[in-house]
């Protein structure tokens, strides 16, 4: 959670680096507990599909945290015009 605290870092900076921790933690893991085939391919293939699930799961949480946002926004400007 701490990458994401970087207010001075831009999303893309943030994401990439998150990206690379992920990766780096879980290629040793996926391989040791033989979620993935020992070979070139199985490799690529496991990462492929980590490689999707992150962008899918980045984006939902990219949308579901701009839509809280602006609703959020829209409560500060309605209690600012009742003032």
């Amino acid at each position: 959670s701490a990458i994401w605290e970087m207010e001075h870092w831009s999303i893309a900076r943030q994401t990439g680096i998150y990206f690379a921790i992920t990766a780096v933690v879980m290629m040793p893991i996926a391989y040791f507990m033989r979620w993935m085939e020992h070979s070139v391919s199985g490799f690529l293939s496991y990462f492929g599909i980590f490689i999707i699930i992150f962008i899918v799961f980045w984006a939902v949480s990219y949308l579901v945290w701009r839509d809280r946002i602006k609703k959020m926004n829209r409560g500060i400007e309605t209690k600012r015009e009742s003032f």
